[in-house]
C-alpha cells in the first residue's frame, strides 16, 4: 500500500500520483462576508480592550502586576502607563486624520 502512494502515474511516467490539482474558484457569499466581518470587530475589540488603559481589562491586568510587584510606585506607575498608552491611541488617530482626513476615497 505504501508503494502505491510514491509511485508514478501510469499516463506521465515523470509525475507523481500526489500533486497539486487546480480547482474552480469559489464565489465569496454574503455569510462569508458577515463571518469575515464579525471575526475582524472581535479581534479589533479584544486587541483594544486588552491596552493598558485604566477602565480597560488591560489596566486591571497592569493594576493587578503593579500592586503585586511594586506595592510603593503602583499608583503614579498605573497614571504613567494608562497617559502614555492614551497618548499614543490619540496620536494615531489624529495623524491618521490629518495625513488621509475624515473618509478616504
Amino acid at each position: 500500500m505504501l508503494l502505491k502512494l510514491f509511485t508514478v502515474t501510469p499516463e506521465n511516467k515523470s509525475r507523481a500520483i500526489i500533486g497539486i490539482y487546480p480547482v474552480n474558484y469559489i464565489k465569496i457569499t454574503p455569510l462569508y462576508l458577515t463571518f469575515f466581518w464579525i471575526q475582524l470587530w472581535s479581534i479589533s475589540i479584544a486587541i483594544i480592550n486588552m491596552l493598558p488603559i485604566y477602565p480597560l481589562d488591560g489596566g486591571s491586568f497592569i493594576n493587578y502586576l503593579l500592586e503585586e510587584y511594586v506595592k510603593k510606585h503602583a499608583k503614579i506607575l498605573k497614571i504613567i502607563i494608562s497617559a502614555t498608552f492614551i497618548s499614543l491611541l490619540g496620536l494615531n488617530i489624529g495623524l491618521t486624520f490629518l495625513k488621509f482626513g475624515f473618509i478616504s476615497i
